[in-house]
């Protein structure tokens, strides 16, 4: 299967709009045409709007710094006019990477600006069913062929296994949260000896699926997770990352792939101290269901069979179809491992499932390019810097709130708004407001909870970002809204879309 993951654009602009404290949406305006602003951007989290954004390039989104906490994952959604139809040609795509201004500081609102680069998003996940599963019938692994193996163990003991998909994230099966906080162990082929270039990393938090429910009803299905390790791993020859799938599509039936672990050889037996591997073949999935009825789902799930197989112990670890990863293990028989009768392991299928991770990395780069069509189109940014007129006449869009308090709303609203001089912005908001990198607008309509990251648009070009507005009262008629000026990060901005790939 492919994986297509969407990298937020985090470091790209050096001017963003800050929306005080809370995310803002649109307030005394009117609902845009249908895509007559193809180059906005949903920023989603758990599928629930969260913030605005908006192209500019194929691969990067701006938004605002504040708009994405402390390893809070995000997803972009592009082409969307009503965010409750799924059906009008929209894609979500997630995040590779997300790029904050280096001078931007939590709680502050200066250099409120962000690049989120787009990524590739994962469905399929192996599962290895009721239990964490193990290498039966395998042969041990070449010491260190397998460099992007990770072992995550309880105290000591190892638990998981686990893959690195990048520099700081490990991809692993959500079920394994079960055994609680864990360390990840990098580098290593005989657990029992410690090696040079061996690392033991702990977790610093964990992203399950938000539609995982095995505590709940022993479903398998969304089984994934990723880790974020509190520290980046070193790569060398005995640590490297593995690619995941970059676009959806089944693998063909009876396709050559592999699986590995430090799992049990044997359903009572111990688990193996070294790596474990067996080759595989994916089965048809009319024959997985056939066979598992109920438990099987085509869209998040795929099986394989072969003499060898996983068992206990093995749960998370990659199912490799090539050099890419394109399961995690899940599920298998529970009281046989490598069952014939039970056609063996459940692979979660990665890219119906990553769908959902949005940030592999701390910058926001979506995972894929986008395709422009007449929905999907990319804006221009300010490329000279400078003010815009006082009394400019400008808009501004987003999905955000229609009143403080209120709940998002689910179609696109815009109004129109006039630039404000810089000394009245001064006057108004004190201290705050610096001339240099912000600019506030003033009008019937602005903005309120839910449209931050959003873009200031003068003409057909994107000058500001919707950065913040007066506490507990949208659109104030004394204190205007604020916007991240782009212009003054134009360096920032060119040197983020050149060096990131």
């Amino acid at each position: 299967m492919i994986i297509i993951s969407l990298l937020l654009l985090t470091s790209l602009l050096p001017h963003l709009t800050f929306t005080d404290h809370v995310n803002v949406g649109i307030v005394n305006g009117r609902e845009a045409k249908p895509h007559s602003r193809p180059y906005m951007v949903s920023l989603q989290k758990n599928l629930i709007h969260a913030c605005g954004g908006f192209l500019i390039s194929n691969r990067f989104v701006m938004t605002a710094a504040h708009c994405q906490k402390e390893d809070e994952i995000l997803t972009a959604v592009v082409g969307a006019h009503n965010l409750k139809k799924e059906n009008e040609g929209s894609v979500r795509i997630g995040v590779t990477s997300y790029h904050k201004h280096p001078g931007y500081k939590k709680g502050s609102k200066l250099n409120d600006i962000m690049l989120l680069r787009k990524k590739m998003t994962y469905d399929p996940i192996s599962r290895s069913a009721h239990v964490d599963v193990g290498i039966v019938n395998g042969t041990e692994a070449k010491p260190h062929s397998r460099p992007y193996m990770v072992s995550l163990q309880k105290g000591c003991k190892h638990v998981c296994g686990g893959f690195l998909i990048s520099d700081s994230f490990v991809m692993t099966a959500a079920h394994c949260k079960k055994y609680g906080n864990v360390t990840a162990v990098v580098g290593i082929h005989d657990l029992k000896k410690r090696r040079r270039g061996s690392d033991r990393i702990r977790v610093k938090s964990y992203h399950e699926h938000p539609d995982f429910n095995y505590n709940i009803s022993n479903d398998f299905q969304n089984d994934i997770m990723l880790l974020k390790l509190e520290k980046e791993v070193k790569q060398n020859k005995n640590v490297k990352i593995i690619s995941i799938p970059t676009q959806e599509g089944d693998i063909k039936p009876d396709s050559a792939c592999s699986v590995a672990g430090w799992g049990r050889l044997s359903i009572e037996g111990k688990n193996s101290t070294r790596l474990m591997e067996a080759d595989v073949k994916i089965m048809n999935n009319t024959e997985c269901m056939n066979k598992w009825k109920d438990k099987y789902s085509v869209s998040q799930m795929m099986c394989v069979y072969g003499h060898g197989g996983s068992c206990k112990g093995d749960s998370g670890g990659p199912l490799v179809c090539g050099d890419i990863a394109v399961g995690i293990t899940s599920f298998g028989g529970g009281k046989e491992c490598n069952s014939q009768e039970e056609k063996n392991d459940h692979d979660l299928k990665l890219q119906a499932l990553l769908e959902h991770y949005s940030e592999v990395k701390p910058q926001l780069t979506l995972q894929k390019k986008v395709k422009e069509n007449n929905k999907v189109k990319i804006i221009k940014i300010q490329t000279q810097e400078g003010d815009i007129k006082a009394d400019s006449a400008c808009s501004v869009a987003g999905w955000g709130s229609l009143r403080i308090n209120g709940s998002a709303n689910n179609r696109l609203m815009e109004t129109k708004v006039f630039i404000m001089d810089n000394t009245e912005c001064k006057i108004r908001w004190g201290e705050i407001y610096k001339v240099p990198k912000m600019m506030c607008t003033y009008g019937i309509g602005g903005f309120c909870d839910g449209d931050s990251g959003g873009p200031l648009v003068y003409g057909d070009t994107a000058v500001g970002v919707v950065s913040f507005y007066l506490l507990n009262r949208c659109n104030s008629p004394v204190y205007p809204n604020v916007y991240t000026k782009i212009s003054p990060y134009l360096e920032w901005i060119r040197k983020i879309i050149k060096n990131v790939k």
